[in-house]
């Protein structure tokens, strides 16, 4: 199997030059001792992809989260486990329910495979799993409730866990009405606000022997985050700093701007466009001659869009290229970068 770009190195590493989607595949090293006698044997999986985006969650540090819509499911209803933030360079997805274990596996999905998902022995037959990782519960009962899993796989071997407690509301247990609980919740008033509504914080179940009670933004030890006071036994309220800053929590995208990698120019026929944004949490729109960009089978986009790749490249493709960022408070379009009208 030596194709002339193996290098063997004393500690054992095996150094191979200029990769290609042929080299990947299992590795096995194997060890003996001075006698020649079988000592131990490790085995690993080399993945080589065609292409990597460089732009969105691989050069930030923010998480992925995973959120269950509904937050609170009754029995016999279906909920989405929803992936928030994932990263760019996406290999495929693990999820478990309960602990990451060989035994909790419930699906198993690689993004540039051909084949379908692959279910574990956690598999109820009620999931599906979506192609952005999401993954929908079907007809859920209470055996469904408990803690789930996600491992991200990345395409640099990497991978990166997250995970979601999800509830489900049972004749018996009713976790999801407050009035029938005897725990202290808090529930939005409306759950769903559009900006510029009020809410209401809705407490149910305060013992009626408690003295005070305090309101505060984030972690509770951080006083600057404190917004008010109440003390039952004197009826005095007491508002904290967070309650005059309040109107400045939430922030406007900045523009962004485009990056063209052209890759004609070396004998290829590709070309890549990048969003550059500092802002996160935001969507992406690509405009093509100040229309809606509509995609082609030779368009491929990143996983949140911060990356537009064509190949190959068409004369029909040559015009002015923009995008634009936007959150649920503001938008903001880049200045147009134009692409192939010089060629």
């Amino acid at each position: 199997m030596h194709s002339g770009r193996e290098t063997i190195y004393h500690n054992g590493s095996l150094l191979l030059e200029k990769v290609t989607q042929k080299d990947a595949g299992f590795y096995t090293l194997r060890t003996y001792d001075r006698g020649g006698k079988f000592v131990s044997t490790i085995t690993m999986y080399l993945y080589v992809q065609a292409f990597l985006w460089k732009c969105g969650r691989l050069a930030t540090s923010d998480q992925p989260t995973i959120e269950s819509v509904p937050r609170c499911v009754v029995e016999g209803g279906n909920v989405v486990l929803l992936v928030h933030n994932p990263p760019e360079n996406i290999l495929g997805y693990v999820w478990f329910k309960g602990r990451a274990k060989f035994k909790n596996i419930v699906a198993t999905r690689l993004i540039q495979d051909m084949k379908a998902t692959v279910w574990g022995p956690a598999y109820s037959g009620r999931e599906t799993l979506h192609s952005d990782g999401s993954l929908l519960l079907n007809r859920v009962t209470r055996k469904d409730s408990g803690l789930y899993m996600l491992r991200i796989l990345r395409t640099d071997a990497g991978s990166e866990y997250t995970q979601v407690q999800l509830q489900v509301d049972t004749s018996q247990s009713q976790i999801c009405n407050p009035f029938t609980s005897s725990q202290i919740m808090i529930q939005p008033v409306p759950r769903d606000a559009a900006e510029g509504e009020d809410v209401v914080l809705q407490v149910y179940n305060l013992p009626e022997e408690m003295k005070a009670f305090s309101w505060h933004r984030a972690t509770y030890r951080a006083p600057t985050l404190h917004i008010v006071k109440y003390n039952r036994a004197t009826n005095s309220i007491s508002w904290g700093p967070e309650h005059r800053i309040r109107k400045t929590l939430y922030k406007n995208v900045t523009q962004p701007f485009v990056r063209i990698t052209d890759t004609t120019v070396s004998g290829g026929t590709s070309v890549i466009f990048t969003c550059i944004s500092p802002d996160t949490d935001v969507s992406i729109r690509w405009i093509f001659n100040e229309k809606n960009l509509q995609l082609t089978e030779r368009m491929t986009l990143s996983p949140t869009k911060c990356g537009l790749k064509i190949d190959p490249v068409r004369s029909e493709d040559a015009g002015e290229y923009k995008c634009e960022v936007s959150n649920r408070f503001s938008s903001k379009t880049s200045l147009p970068v134009s692409w192939g009208h010089h060629k």
